[in-house]
């Protein structure tokens, strides 16, 4: 049940980012790694790829991260671009055959901790726990700060006594304006993108792979 819960929220993800594609900057990179994942999830049982399935993730992902470097070059959103290049990179990590996990039977998802890097997963696994809580706690909105005092308080308050005449101070340029709320598009998106981590996290401590690759 829990690989299955895993699959539809890559998979409604994926699809929710698909059609934000023309919206949303980043939402495509999102649908591909979302539903991406969603494949990688799916049971043995119910879908059995060929032996060079494998390959297929490589060659999207490993050009996703090739993309996602690139733009890192440009500026702009360079944690976006950075978070999305590991994340191919992550993609292609689970689906290579490394080692003796390669050899197992075909079909059959294999731990990627048998055949992969511990240290690497490992790292992979701080990364994405530490960006998931970091990341779901930004979306939670801020609470509004008062404008004005209440009135009980405006008249309890004493009248302050007339200061005596100062010279003028010179002018203190005005703060700048607060960046404007995202979108509704972007938002959505922003949630996307921390339930996928979520996800990977999830996938990259149960051990899934690639069917067949491993």
């Amino acid at each position: 049940m829990a690989g299955w819960l895993l699959v539809v929220l890559c998979g409604v993800t994926g699809l929710y980012c698909l059609v934000l594609r023309h919206r949303c900057p980043g939402a495509g990179s999102e649908a591909v790694m979302g539903l991406g994942m969603a494949a990688m999830g799916l049971p043995a049982s119910v879908f059995t790829p060929p032996a060079w399935w494998w390959a297929g993730y490589a060659a999207v992902f490993g050009a996703e991260a090739a993309r996602s470097a690139w733009a890192l070059r440009g500026g702009g959103a360079r944690g976006r671009h950075a978070h999305h290049l590991i994340g191919s990179l992550a993609m292609v990590y689970m689906a290579l055959p490394t080692g003796a996990a390669a050899q197992a039977e075909p079909g059959t998802h294999g731990a990627h901790g048998a055949g992969g890097v511990p240290l690497l997963t490992g790292a992979l696994l701080a990364y994405y726990a530490v960006w998931t809580l970091r990341a779901g706690a930004r979306l939670v909105p801020a609470p509004a700060l008062p404008t004005t005092l209440p009135a009980a308080t405006a008249l309890a308050a004493p009248t302050p006594a007339r200061p005596p005449a100062m010279p003028t101070a010179p002018s203190v340029p005005a703060a700048a304006p607060l960046a404007p709320p995202p979108s509704p598009a972007a938002a959505g998106v922003a949630a996307c993108r921390v339930a996928m981590a979520a996800a990977m996290l999830v996938m990259l401590a149960g051990g899934h792979a690639v069917p067949g690759a491993r």
